[in-house]
């Protein structure tokens, strides 16, 4: 009697704590991912931090490389981050609103920022 008493106590006892592992699991999945800022994502794209990012370090992101030129407002070769936080600002304005969880189709090279026009995204 005395020894099923002390399995009951421990099933008990790893059912616990099995649940509250679970239910932490659960909520680190649930939590909303945050957006990078402007200033976190120009910072990895300049990938030798000169304070500009050229066509060369962002040629592997094929709608970004596409787009460059409208971002690149000066017409110097390179975007700086008042160009990206300006650009940035802009589709901004022109995002529509979405339900949660929708998703947006991105056109980098869109003259309307990443949503207008007629012309196909890439995805």
């Amino acid at each position: 009697m005395k020894t099923q008493k002390s399995i009951m106590i421990a099933i008990a006892i790893c059912l616990f704590v099995g649940m509250s592992a679970f239910s932490q699991e659960e909520n680190s999945n649930t939590k909303k991912r945050e957006r990078p800022t402007p200033e976190k994502m120009f910072e990895r794209l300049d990938k030798n931090n000169d304070g500009k990012i050229v066509k060369e370090e962002v040629e592997d992101r094929k709608r970004m490389a596409k787009g460059f030129d409208k971002m690149d407002a000066n017409a110097d070769g390179g975007i700086t981050l008042e160009e990206f936080k300006t650009f940035f600002e802009k589709m901004r304005k022109n995002r529509p609103q979405r339900t949660e969880g929708e998703r947006p189709k991105r056109d980098w090279g869109n003259n309307e920022g990443m949503n207008g026009g007629d012309q196909e995204s890439e995805e």
